[in-house]
């Protein structure tokens, strides 16, 4: 087994670890998200917010790691929570799913 990024998408943070084969964390980044309280009981997020500290995160984990480590593979995992996106917005459901993966090849 190779090296593994990680990441996180939480309700206040954005997160990305580098694991090693041994399961040390060789590489870390995290950034809070902004939280936007529409009503009582509701929270809101900025996609767009999501997807730059996503990628700021993944980048600064990969950093740290590239100093002693040199992966061989990048896989990419999407989750949505909301569905609607995808027949609303396809072309931004695209981006922010299938182009992350592209994105993440070339960081």
């Amino acid at each position: 087994m190779s090296h593994i990024l990680a990441i996180d998408q939480g309700t206040t943070s954005s997160r990305a670890l580098v694991f090693a084969p041994d399961m040390r964390v060789c590489g870390l980044g995290q950034q809070e998200i902004t939280q936007h309280f529409p009503a009582p009981g509701h929270v809101e997020h900025d996609p767009a917010e999501i997807w730059e500290t996503t990628r700021a995160t993944a980048r600064a984990a990969l950093d740290q790691a590239f100093k002693d480590y040199k992966p061989n593979a990048v896989m990419h995992f999407a989750a949505l929570s909301q569905v609607g996106e995808s027949v609303t917005d396809p072309g931004k459901y695209w981006r922010n799913n299938i182009g992350g993966s592209f994105n993440l090849i070339e960081a």
